[in-house]
């Protein structure tokens, strides 16, 4: 949004030799001599009056730095070619990145000027300006950011979750700092992207795809009504990580192979042994350029207590051999697979006798009972022992929230009592048995392992079609159509809201609702091996023969 009040912009020529290399007797000898003064200056149409009114109708004085208070005069440097338009420019005095972009932006957006002339020749020739940003308070006063406001979401972490580094870019040396302005219409919604300070070509592909794909904003505001704005922010694209090219990678010190320390280090933990929680864990880990172990991403688990154990080995991994790249050291990306199978041990879990449902909704209402306040935002995986006698002996927080609530959890499940008891290779026995509890409405869109339906994908549509009721006024009026909806699949793998996205008929949208809530429990989605809400769509159609 501009705002061109609170910009004044003062032009003045800076006669220096100081850096420059001055060739005034012969210019042919460098026909990329750059002078710093000849006798006919480069002249702006409608002269330094018609530059202060295009400058001041095409800046834009970036929000954020007003809402924080940030203004100043910046010094800048930039070359009339000899054709009238602009070449180099260079901040000679800095204020702050957003302004000082912002001020090189325009400058270089400035129309062509009629060229400096030595002795009747067109040549190239520096100019300096001031451009100074001055804050009115008033404006300030009157004026609100857009805000992003996805599940409570920061937008830099959201960026930095999505941001993808591009294959294709074969150099480690490529990384630092971009600058992105972006538009927000008075709707919310992102429009243009312009990248004001570029990395690499394909890294300003990447940025403009992310910032596009953002959701909604909330508009900014000037005396309470919407109105369009822009966001100019720095985007700090860290030292790439390369796909290492061993299927495993090695050891500096010790002559053992990757599998094989895997294999000796990997303990399957008591709880999901007796739980009977088994499966891969699928997961990637980052080796640095000194042979230590980074980042980790987990893709696939079956439960956040074996992705914890796949990380505690992979973080105790010694240093490794690192990997070369233009006779650089880089950081690779390493593939893991952690396999837990109970070897044959047949686990019957202990059942609550009301059922799952029932169960969840009775700890919820005693823990909220218990807590007395507003309950804080966050997931927690807790998991409790069974005896034999059906009571709960003992309770772990697998992941917690803060110590008061995991406390309250604790207490909670501990007074549990009246369960069916599970059973170790048909005999009564111990078992372990494993609830998450949401302590926040946040339900993603997307997550690293989306839910699943019981046999996948054909066995929902199987189950819709063969289970969805045509109504029979609708069928008799010639009602037909596909209705577009989405149901959230809860952390314990029921189906929570159901939302129409299109519809056809109330009568058909209705059934369509009807079906989806019917749907049986589905394996949870996880993120970071901690399952959460999460968003599925389906078409369900009604058609006629």
């Amino acid at each position: 949004m501009k705002n061109k009040k609170n910009i004044l912009v003062f032009f003045f020529i800076v006669i220096s030799f100081i850096g420059f290399s001055q060739q005034d007797d012969n210019i042919t000898n460098d026909k990329d001599s750059i002078y710093v003064y000849v006798n006919q200056m480069p002249e702006f149409p409608g002269g330094v009056k018609g530059m202060m009114e295009y400058i001041n109708n095409n800046i834009n004085y970036p929000y954020e730095a007003q809402q924080e208070g940030i203004g100043g005069k910046i010094y800048i440097q930039f070359e009339v070619k000899k054709d009238g338009s602009i070449g180099k420019t260079k901040i000679l005095k800095s204020v702050h990145p957003l302004l000082d972009e912002e001020a090189l932006r325009v400058v270089k957006s400035l129309p062509k000027f009629i060229p400096g002339m030595k002795e009747g020749i067109p040549v190239n020739v520096w100019q300096s300006i001031p451009i100074q940003f001055k804050i009115d308070p008033q404006n300030i006063k009157n004026e609100t950011l857009p805000v992003f406001n996805f599940h409570n979401i920061e937008l830099n972490k959201f960026i930095e979750s999505r941001f993808h580094y591009p294959e294709e870019i074969n150099d480690p040396d490529v990384f630092g700092e971009e600058i992105v302005k972006f538009h927000i219409s008075e709707d919310g919604e992102v429009g243009e992207v312009e990248i004001l300070k570029s990395i690499h070509p394909l890294i300003d592909k990447e940025t403009i795809r992310l910032f596009k794909s953002l959701p909604k904003f909330i508009p900014a505001k000037r005396n309470g009504i919407s109105v369009k704005s822009n966001l100019t922010i720095p985007l700090y694209i860290g030292e790439p990580i390369f796909n290492s090219k061993k299927s495993e990678p090695d050891f500096l010190d010790i002559k053992k192979s990757f599998g094989k320390y895997i294999k000796e280090n990997t303990k399957y933990p008591e709880e999901a042994l007796y739980a009977g929680i088994t499966g891969k864990v699928e997961l990637i880990f980052e080796i640095t350029k000194i042979g230590e172990v980074g980042k980790i991403h987990i893709y696939s688990s079956p439960h956040l207590i074996l992705a914890e154990e796949a990380k505690r080995v992979i973080y105790s991994l010694p240093k490794f051999k690192h990997e070369y790249l233009k006779k650089r050291s880089i950081n690779t990306w390493n593939k893991a697979s952690f396999s837990f199978m109970n070897d044959g041990i047949k686990i019957e879990q202990a059942k609550y006798p009301e059922g799952e449902p029932e169960l969840y909704a009775l700890l919820s209402e005693k823990i909220e009972e218990n807590l007395k306040t507003k309950k804080d935002s966050g997931s927690l995986v807790a998991m409790f022992k069974i005896n034999v006698k059906g009571d709960v002996v003992e309770t772990k927080i697998i992941k917690g929230i803060n110590s008061r609530i995991d406390s309250v959890v604790i207490n909670t499940v501990n007074s549990l009592s009246g369960f069916i008891p599970g059973k170790v290779n048909s005999e009564i026995a111990d078992t372990w048995y494993s609830i998450v509890f949401n302590f926040s409405d946040k339900t993603f869109i997307y997550v690293r392992q989306m839910p699943e339906f019981p046999g996948g994908k054909l066995a929902l549509r199987k189950y819709v079609a063969e289970n969805v009721e045509y109504p029979a006024l609708a069928r008799n009026n010639g009602v037909q159509g596909t209705i577009f909806l989405r149901f959230e699949v809860k952390s314990t793998g029921y189906i929570g809201k159901v939302e129409i996205q299109k519809g056809v008929h109330l009568l058909l949208d209705n059934a369509a609702i009807k079906v989806v809530k019917s749907l049986p429990k589905f394996k949870p989605g996880m993120q970071n091996g901690i399952p959460c809400n999460v968003w599925y769509s389906i078409p369900v159609t009604f058609k006629l023969n």
